[in-house]
């Protein structure tokens, strides 16, 4: 079944200090489709962060979004941590 015809799919990013007390951050999340099952995932990293933990969750947002995009996929559902982003 092509991933553009599955309904549901739900994203997860997530932001974390890549070291702790370095000033390094980064991001990284997973897609899934309406039964659980894995269908991609992504990472990445912003270096040295001067910015916002806003800045950084919406990154990790739009990376997934793109991951989105990539694979057609289509009413998503963006699960989230906080309320900010």
């Amino acid at each position: 079944m092509p991933l553009g015809n599955l309904v549901g799919h739900s994203l997860r990013p997530d932001t974390k200090t890549l070291k702790k007390n370095s000033g390094l951050a980064g991001y990284r999340g997973i897609a899934r489709d309406d039964r659980g099952r894995w269908l991609g995932g992504f990472v990445g990293s912003l270096g040295v962060v001067t910015m916002s933990c806003l800045t950084t969750e919406l990154w990790a947002i739009h990376a997934g979004m793109t991951l989105a995009k990539n694979f057609n996929l289509n009413k998503v559902i963006i699960e989230k941590n906080s309320n900010e982003a």
